[in-house]
């Protein structure tokens, strides 16, 4: 089943670029969240810096607790693949 995995890192300071750390994050996904990373179809990648002020909608209890940690923190999210027959 294609999923689509999505990874935002929350700093403060300096940050890493987001191409280097996506690979590592998604490889130490394996065996926990995901079977195997050959079912992920799309990645996308974000970093926020938490000396700015969010809207968040819909935040999960997970992201909720990140925010409340006083610190960096990354949030990952696991969806099912969009439709492969659409082009963004």
């Amino acid at each position: 089943m294609p999923v689509q995995v999505t990874i935002t890192y929350f700093f403060e300071g300096s940050a890493l670029d987001v191409d280097n750390m996506l690979k590592p994050i998604q490889d130490a996904l394996i065996g926990i969240v995901l079977e195997d990373d050959k079912h992920v179809t799309d990645v996308r990648g974000a970093k926020r810096d938490l000396a700015n002020a969010f809207i968040v909608k819909g935040m999960s209890r997970v992201m909720a607790d990140g925010f409340i940690s006083n610190g960096p923190f990354v949030h990952i999210k696991i969806d099912l693949a969009p439709d492969h027959k659409e082009l963004p």
